[in-house]
């Protein structure tokens, strides 16, 4: 799925490039100065990256041609099936190496554990309610064991890992969906996440459930959307961070695959998904109220005052060291390639709604929004990890996304009303002027006019012209003898053979 450039799309690619330089910047300074060397020269070695990889991009771009991007053989899609079995394998042979260093405390565990007279607290935050009770049911039928706990976490994450690939597939491209899967399943960040006991995998995967929701709505009827907008409100009331499927919403409808589209017709779709999460919301907060006994009003409050912006701070936090410092700096290596890789398709891009989303999840953090259950890194993450996979697919651009500088696009005969292709030459003819004038009726002076001023180049036409109406007479070569011409066959009144 792809948006047209316009002013958004260029805006979006700014504030994409200035946060993945100062972040690049500041590891590779950070990098410096642990090994005893000026924080100078770590800027200095960041620039000096980001020109030699924007030269190679540019310099792929030049020797990539459209006929190598076309070979597509049937190993391609073998190749990337075997990569995501190994991937995930690799992921869970991680997790259960790192099981044994998960630990025997949790407040969650505490909380959800099977106890006598035990009852799991009220809790304001609705995805930590909606885990304690998933988890309590898990620990009821299979054990109240903690490992049983961080089973479930590590199912929960691998589920909703490898439904995002698929989604991703479709959203963003093979290269995007396979960088995300391998930063999912072999990266230390989302390993030590996956095995510590938290609402954020089970969150995690019903966001992806309602992206699915969402992407396959966006391929059907303008109403299906409503329906969108109903699974869309789950996540929102469990976490705010699920205002962030709206985004992706707005993305489906205004589409650059959906051009065909009317903008009314774009936005009515997208207005039947706000209805649909306005009255999924609350359902939701009715629900929650019934269960509760408190009021409609109370619920809605509560969720308000829970997410009510604070003052503006920058989420600074200290410098990260070993494997997940090492982590952060490849992944703002790979987000690199998209500052380059934007360029090279002129009608089209894929990163603008993603570079959205990652702007606003930036700014929760910084105004206070999320809250400590679920703080909102996890978002962060998977969206920067997107937006490196996005750039690096869009360095192999798609068929129908070359343009050459200073040549322009030359017309097809076989899309222009009134004009013919000729075989093998650059003007039209007299004689097939004249089996046009015949078949048309409309004359061709302003095809003449035309091809004075600019001579058009046809393809190879591989149908035969048309040729001249003749009348047909029904000449057979019959001799007429006058014989044969009586079929009544003669009977005698005297014949009895029917008694």
């Amino acid at each position: 799925m792809s948006w047209g450039k316009n002013v958004f799309g260029y805006l979006m690619w700014i504030l994409y490039t200035l946060f993945t330089g100062v972040v690049l910047v500041c590891l590779a300074g950070a990098a410096c100065t642990g090994s005893g060397i000026s924080i100078y020269a770590g800027g200095a070695a960041a620039l000096i990256y980001l020109a030699a990889l924007g030269g190679f991009v540019f310099l792929l771009r030049r020797l990539w041609t459209e006929e190598l991007g076309k070979k597509k053989t049937s190993a391609l899609p073998a190749a990337e099936a075997l990569a995501a079995i190994v991937l995930l394998a690799v992921g869970l042979l991680l997790r259960f190496q790192g099981m044994e260093r998960a630990g025997q405390e949790s407040i969650y565990f505490e909380a959800a554990r099977i106890e006598a007279g035990q009852v799991i607290p009220q809790a304001a935050h609705g995805a930590v309610f909606f885990y304690l009770q998933v988890l309590r049911l898990v620990l009821a039928f299979l054990g109240n064991k903690f490992s049983v706990g961080v089973g479930l976490q590590i199912f929960l994450h691998l589920t909703a890992s490898l439904l995002l690939y698929f989604v991703l597939r479709k959203l963003a491209g093979k290269m995007a969906a396979i960088v995300v899967l391998a930063f999912c399943m072999c990266a230390p960040y989302m390993v030590e996440s996956s095995l510590v006991l938290s609402p954020t995998m089970l969150f995690f995967l019903l966001f992806v459930l309602a992206a699915a929701v969402t992407v396959l709505c966006g391929q059907g009827r303008p109403v299906w959307y409503f329906f969108s907008g109903i699974m869309i409100s789950i996540p929102v009331y469990l976490d705010v961070s699920g205002l962030l499927l709206l985004i992706l919403a707005a993305g489906t409808a205004f589409s650059y695959e959906k051009k065909e589209n009317s903008p009314g017709r774009k936005a009515g779709s997208l207005l039947l998904c706000f209805l649909g999460a306005a009255a999924g919301f609350a359902g939701c907060v009715l629900a929650d109220s019934c269960l509760s006994g408190k009021s409609f009003q109370g619920v809605a409050g509560a969720w308000y005052r829970l997410y009510e912006p604070g003052a503006f701070r920058l989420p600074v936090t200290g410098g990260e060291s070993g494997a997940l410092y090492w982590e952060a700096l490849i992944l703002a290596g790979l987000m690199a390639f998209g500052i380059f890789s934007f360029w090279i398709n002129r009608q089209k891009e894929r990163m603008s709604i993603y570079a959205a989303g990652m702007c606003l999840v930036i700014l929760g953090m910084c105004f206070g929004i999320f809250t400590e259950e679920m703080p909102g890194s996890l978002l962060l993450y998977l969206l920067m990890t997107l937006l490196a996979g996005i750039g690096l697919g869009g360095c192999f651009p798609e068929e129908g996304a070359w343009e050459t500088p200073g040549i322009e696009e030359v017309p097809d005969a076989r899309k222009t009303p009134g004009i013919e292709e000729v075989s093998g030459t650059e003007e039209v003819t007299g004689i097939e002027k004249m089996s046009y004038v015949q078949d048309t009726g409309e004359d061709v002076s302003a095809l003449e006019t035309a091809g004075e001023e600019k001579k058009v180049q046809f393809i190879d036409n591989p149908l035969p012209l048309p040729k001249k109406h003749q009348k047909r007479v029904l000449d057979y070569h019959l001799e007429d003898t006058g014989e044969g011409e009586e079929f009544d066959y003669f009977v005698d009144e005297n014949d009895d053979f029917d008694i």
